[in-house]
């Protein structure tokens, strides 16, 4: 009996294969709109017009045009609690914390959408010899050709990982002294990382990594703020604050004459009206913002307490939902 399941489930004895006799999973099914059913979004990547949310330990996969809802049937290696997700535009790529006796560790994984396989990153240094990354993970990044890892040690390390040949090369860290994150994004030849109120930027150059703190205007410092969900589209950053009301902003990124990074900060206050869920006349607000991807023109949110797939027009600010049951 699997109570938080509420599942029947079988155990093979012979094979240890785990089957399901009988039960419903609360909140989760594939269907379109309201018929597809969520648990608890939370982290999101956009890969050509498709969405893909992180629904407890599975991938779903959500036509924001129609509304499908589709589970991503995966093997392969498995894995724990899926703490950063990003995109080469084609596949997924994510780490997750693995006990496993002498493997323990982070471990970085790769799920082809071809064919739902999942596979741990074979990590290899300059000389073809195993690498191992051993610390936390924070922040993951790419560009379509590299991995940009963000390592917990002190000071921050940051990695970049050919996708073609697992090399791992190593950046010198310098710049200033960079707090704890779990978001990053990768613009141009910079990653930009987000704590408590303030967004940093990595300029990387050959094997430097050079921190600086971007300056920032047109924030209500008079309210708590506190960065938590980041995704970037052009030179434009959007954020998500888990303090207050989860308020919103757009940051537009320039750099100065003097060569420092500024950011232009401006809330998107979501208009909340009769259409916001599914045109029912039901007005239905934002309430935990478990992940956030743009492809320029709206916002996708994975609104997670909802247990909906939101998405915020950035012209109109209207909110409306793609996909999810209240």
């Amino acid at each position: 009996a699997d109570g938080n399941n509420q599942l029947i489930r079988k155990i093979d004895l012979t094979t240890s294969n785990i089957t399901t006799i009988a039960g419903k999973l609360e909140n989760y099914a594939d269907g379109i709109g309201e018929n597809g059913e969520f648990r608890y979004p939370g982290k999101i990547v956009r890969i050509g017009t498709d969405l893909y949310v992180v629904d407890d330990d599975r991938f779903r996969k959500v036509d924001p045009a129609t509304g499908a809802v589709v589970t991503i049937q995966t093997s392969g290696e498995s894995y724990n609690y899926i703490e950063s997700l990003t995109s080469d535009g084609t596949d997924i790529y994510f780490t997750s914390y693995v006990s496993g006796g002498n493997s323990s560790g982070y471990k970085l994984f790769k799920l082809s959408l071809a064919d739902g396989v999942v596979s741990e990153l074979d990590l290899v240094d300059d000389t073809g010899n195993t690498y191992s990354i051993g610390n936390s993970i924070i922040g993951l990044a790419s560009d379509g050709t590299n991995l940009f890892v963000a390592v917990s040690t002190s000071p921050k390390a940051f990695l970049r990982i050919s996708l073609q040949t697992g090399m791992v090369t190593p950046y010198t860290t310098g710049g200033v002294t960079l707090p704890w994150f779990n978001v990053m994004e990768k613009i141009g030849d910079s990653l930009f990382a987000v704590s408590s109120s303030s967004i940093y930027e990595i300029e990387l150059s050959g094997t430097s990594a050079t921190a600086s703190t971007v300056t920032l205007s047109g924030l209500d410092t008079s309210s708590d703020v506190y960065f938590d969900q980041m995704t970037a589209f052009g030179e434009v950053l959007y954020l998500s604050s888990f303090s207050g009301n989860n308020e919103i902003y757009q940051v537009n990124l320039a750099v100065g004459q003097d060569g420092v990074r500024t950011g232009i900060a401006t809330q998107i206050d979501p208009t909340t009206t009769a259409a916001s869920y599914y045109n029912t006349g039901t007005e239905v607000s934002l309430r935990y913002l478990g992940g956030l991807t743009t492809d320029g023109t709206a916002l996708f949110i994975a609104d997670g307490n909802n247990q909906l797939i939101r998405k915020i027009d950035l012209t109109t600010s209207n909110i409306t939902t793609i996909a999810g049951k209240l």
